[in-house]
C-alpha cells in the first residue's frame, strides 16, 4: 500500500472518529435540551399549579407577572398591577419591612415576614410572604415573591384573643366565686372574685388539698355529701350557709354545685358557683321583723280604737294616747300639749316641756302642720294630733328622737294613731254639744225635729231587723214543723179518732204562718224604695182590704215629686196607722186617699164616712199612741197636720210635708256593712 493508500486510509478512520463524536455530540445536545423542556416543565407546574400566589418582580421592584392563583383568589389583577411597584400593594405599616426582605432577595438571600396588603376587595389580607432571589448565570436576575394566605387564621387568632379577654374580664368583674375542682375536690381553678369576696388571697396551696377543709363542720360536711350526690345522680345540688369574712363579717352564700360530664357519661369536674345572699338574707330578716312590726302596731291601734270607743271623757282619752306612745316608742317622755296660737301651753298629759322646748314649738306659728307628720328640734320631736274650736292639741317627745321612730311602719302607726285620736276627740266634742242641746231641749219640753227623724229613723232599723229575724227563724220554724204534721196526717197508720185533732192544729198553724208573714210586711213595707210610694200604697190597700168592712179609693194622678226615704217612709206608716184605726174604731164604708204635690212639697188629704168624734175625743185621740204618733212623726219632718171630724160626719185628716227641712243637715244617720248604726252630727243650727 503506497502512502498515498495510507493516507486515504488514515483520512477515512479520521472521518470515522468525526462522524463518531459528532453524532454523540448531537446525541447529547438532544438530551440536554430534552432535560431543559423537562425542567421548564416543572417550573411552569409548580408556578402554575402552586396554590401559593407567587408574584415575579424585577430587580427594581415592579411587578412583571404572577402564578393564575393569584388570578383565582381575585387578589390581584395583572392587567391592573404590571409595570407597578410590588409596595403599592403592601399597608403603609409593612412597607419598609417589605422593602428590606426585597433587597436581601436581590442581594441574593431569601427572606421572610409576615405583611398586611391594602384593602383591594373588602378588607387587608394578611400574608406570610418568602422573597426568593431568580438567579440566571451566577447573578441574580429578579425576585419571587410567594405569599400565603393567612387572613383566616389570624381572624380566628383576634377572635380567640377577643374571647379570652372576655373571659378575664368576666372573671376579674364578676362578684360569684368560681371554683372548678376534680371529682375528690381539689381545685384547679378559682376566680379571682374569691378574694373580692372573702378577702382572703388565692395560694398556691389551695391548689393541691380538697375544697373542703377551708370551711366549717357542718359546711365541708354539707359540701363533701352535695359532691358526693353529683357523682351518683350527676345533678345540681344546692344549700346556703354562713360564711366568715376575713374582716371578721358575717357573709351568707349560696352553694351551687353542678357536675361536668366527660364523653363516656362519667363526672370529669365539678363546677361550684357560691353566690353571696347577705343581702336577700338581711332583707328575709327585715321582712321577718316588718312583719312582727306590723303585727304589734296594729295590735297597738285596735286596742287603742277599742279602748278609746268606751271612754266619755276627754281627758281620759288623752291620757290613754299618752300610754300607748310610750308604750310602743318605748320612751317615757311624752306629753300632750293644747295650745292657741302656739302662745301659751297646756300640759293635757303628761309632763309638762322644758321652756326652751316650748320656744322651738311656737316657732311654728302661723306654719300648717301635717296631721301625724314628725317635725325635729334641737331639743326633741312634735307632731299635731288634731285641731278643734281654735285649740291644738300636739305629742311631744323629749329628749334624742326615738329610735323606733326611724322605721317607716312606726312613722305611719303615729300618722294613723293621730288620725285616730282627732276623729275620737272630734266625736267627744260633737256629742258633748248634741247633750247639751238635748238637755236644753227637754228642759223646755220641745224635742227637736232633727231628733225625732233620728229616733224614726232608728225605730225603722229596728223594724227591719226584727222582721229579718222573725221571717229567717220563727217563720221557717212553723213552716217546717207544718210540713211534718201534713205528713204526719196523710200516714195510714196514724190513728183516725186523732186524724181530726191533728187537722185543727194544722190549720191554726197555718194561720200562724200568715200572721207572722203580715207582721213581716207590716215592720217592714216590701220593695218600698224599689216600687215607689203608689205600688206601696196600692200594696198596702189590697191586703187591709181583704180583711176591713170599707171600700178605699186612692188618687194620685196629680203626685210627681221624688220623695227622700224619710218621705217615703214617714207617708207609708202615717197613711197605714190612719186605716188601722179607720179599720179598729171609724166604723167606716168608706175611705178617699189623695197624694199630690203642693208647692214645695207633698200633700196627703184622708177622709172617711165613718162615725166622726166630738171636739173632746178628737183632742183625747191626740193621746193616744195611734193619732200621736202620726202628730209626732209630721213634726219630725216640720210637716203641718190638720184633723176635722164632726159626730156622724167621719173624719178629715189634711198633712202637708215640705220637700227641704231648716235642719235637715243637722245629723246623717248611717248603717255600715257590719250593720252598725252611727250618728255625724253638726252644732249650730
Amino acid at each position: 500500500m503506497g502512502l498515498l493508500g495510507l493516507f486515504m486510509l488514515g483520512l477515512t478512520i479520521g472521518g470515522l472518529f468525526v462522524g463518531l463524536w459528532f453524532y454523540r455530540y448531537r446525541l447529547r445536545a438532544r438530551e440536554r435540551i430534552h432535560e431543559l423542556e423537562d425542567g421548564q416543565y416543572h417550573y411552569r407546574s409548580l408556578y402554575e399549579h402552586n396554590k401559593d400566589v407567587i408574584v415575579e418582580l424585577d430587580l427594581k421592584g415592579r411587578i412583571l407577572g404572577m402564578n393564575p392563583q393569584a388570578e383565582q383568589m381575585r387578589v390581584l389583577s395583572m392587567e391592573r398591577l404590571r409595570n407597578n411597584s410590588f409596595s403599592e400593594l403592601i399597608r403603609e405599616d409593612c412597607r419598609e419591612q417589605a422593602k428590606s426582605a426585597y433587597l436581601a432577595a436581590v442581594s441574593g438571600c431569601s427572606s421572610g415576614l409576615q405583611l398586611y396588603t391594602v384593602a383591594i376587595i373588602n378588607e387587608p389580607t394578611c400574608w406570610d410572604v418568602t422573597f426568593l432571589p431568580i438567579v440566571i448565570r451566577n447573578r441574580v436576575a429578579g425576585v419571587f415573591g410567594i405569599g400565603i394566605n393567612r387572613t383566616a387564621e389570624k381572624k380566628l387568632e383576634a377572635q380567640l384573643a377577643e374571647q379570652e379577654h372576655s373571659y378575664r374580664l368576666i372573671a376579674e368583674s364578676m362578684t360569684d366565686i368560681v371554683i372548678v375542682c376534680d371529682t375528690s375536690g381539689v381545685p384547679s381553678y378559682i376566680s379571682p372574685s374569691f378574694t373580692k369576696l372573702t378577702g382572703y388571697s388565692i395560694v398556691d396551696s389551695l391548689y393541691r388539698r380538697p375544697v373542703f377543709i377551708y370551711f366549717e363542720s357542718d359546711v365541708a360536711a354539707e359540701m363533701e355529701a352535695s359532691f358526693q350526690y353529683l357523682l351518683a345522680n350527676k345533678h345540681s345540688t344546692r344549700f346556703s350557709f354562713l360564711l366568715y369574712h376575713a374582716d371578721g363579717s358575717p357573709i351568707w352564700l349560696e352553694s351551687v354545685s353542678t357536675a361536668v360530664l366527660a364523653e363516656d357519661g362519667r363526672v370529669d369536674r365539678i363546677v361550684i358557683v357560691l353566690r353571696n345572699i347577705s343581702g336577700r338574707k338581711r332583707a328575709e330578716q327585715r321582712l321577718k321583723q316588718n312583719e312582727e312590726l306590723y303585727l304589734s302596731l296594729q295590735s297597738s291601734l285596735d286596742a287603742f280604737s277599742k279602748d278609746a270607743s268606751s271612754l266619755n271623757h276627754r281627758a281620759e282619752l288623752e291620757q290613754r294616747l299618752v300610754r300607748e306612745l310610750r308604750e310602743v316608742l318605748g320612751t317615757p317622755q311624752v306629753s300632750l300639749l293644747e295650745t292657741e296660737g302656739f302662745s301659751t301651753f297646756i300640759a293635757a298629759a303628761g309632763s309638762r316641756p322644758g321652756e326652751e322646748a316650748l320656744h322651738a314649738i311656737a316657732a311654728y306659728r302661723g306654719v300648717r302642720l301635717p296631721l301625724g307628720e314628725m317635725i325635729e328640734t334641737a331639743f326633741g320631736l312634735f307632731f299635731l294630733v288634731g285641731e278643734a274650736r281654735g285649740r291644738t292639741l300636739l305629742v311631744w317627745l323629749d329628749g334624742e328622737p326615738a329610735e323606733k321612730l326611724s322605721e317607716a311602719p312606726v312613722r305611719i302607726w303615729v300618722k294613723t294613731l293621730s288620725r285616730y285620736a282627732s276623729v275620737f276627740i272630734d266625736n267627744q266634742l260633737k256629742i258633748q254639744d248634741l247633750t247639751a242641746e238635748l238637755e236644753h231641749s227637754i228642759r223646755s219640753r220641745q224635742i227637736p225635729a232633727w231628733f225625732m227623724r233620728m229616733i224614726y229613723k232608728l225605730t225603722e232599723q229596728e223594724r227591719m231587723r226584727l222582721s229579718q229575724e222573725l221571717h229567717d227563724s220563727a217563720l221557717q220554724e212553723q213552716i217546717i214543723w207544718y210540713r211534718r204534721l201534713e205528713m204526719l196526717s196523710s200516714q195510714s197508720s196514724f190513728p183516725e179518732e186523732a186524724r181530726g185533732d191533728l187537722q185543727q192544729i194544722t190549720e191554726g198553724l197555718l194561720d200562724v204562718i200568715h200572721q207572722i208573714r203580715v207582721t213581716c210586711h207590716e215592720l217592714r213595707p216590701p220593695f218600698l224604695k224599689e216600687w215607689g210610694i203608689i205600688q206601696a200604697l196600692e200594696d198596702l190597700f189590697s191586703r187591709i182590704q181583704l180583711r176591713a168592712d170599707f171600700a178605699i179609693a186612692f188618687q194620685h194622678a196629680s203626685f210627681h215629686t221624688v220623695l227622700s226615704d224619710d218621705h217615703l217612709i214617714a207617708i207609708y206608716r202615717i197613711t197605714q196607722e190612719l186605716l188601722s184605726n179607720a179599720y179598729k174604731h171609724s166604723q167606716a164604708t168608706q175611705v178617699n186617699i189623695t197624694l199630690s204635690d203642693e208647692e214645695e212639697g207633698v200633700l196627703l188629704v184622708y177622709t172617711d164616712n165613718g162615725i166622726g168624734l166630738t171636739a173632746g175625743q178628737l183632742q183625747g185621740s191626740l193621746r193616744s199612741l195611734g193619732l200621736l204618733g202620726i202628730h209626732e212623726r209630721v213634726r219630725s219632718l216640720e210637716g203641718e197636720i190638720r184633723m176635722q171630724s164632726t159626730p156622724g160626719e167621719g173624719l178629715s185628716v189634711r198633712i202637708y210635708l215640705p220637700r227641704f227641712m231648716t235642719d235637715e243637715s243637722l245629723f246623717r244617720l248611717n248603717n255600715t256593712d257590719a250593720g252598725e248604726i252611727y250618728v255625724e252630727y253638726t252644732s249650730g243650727r
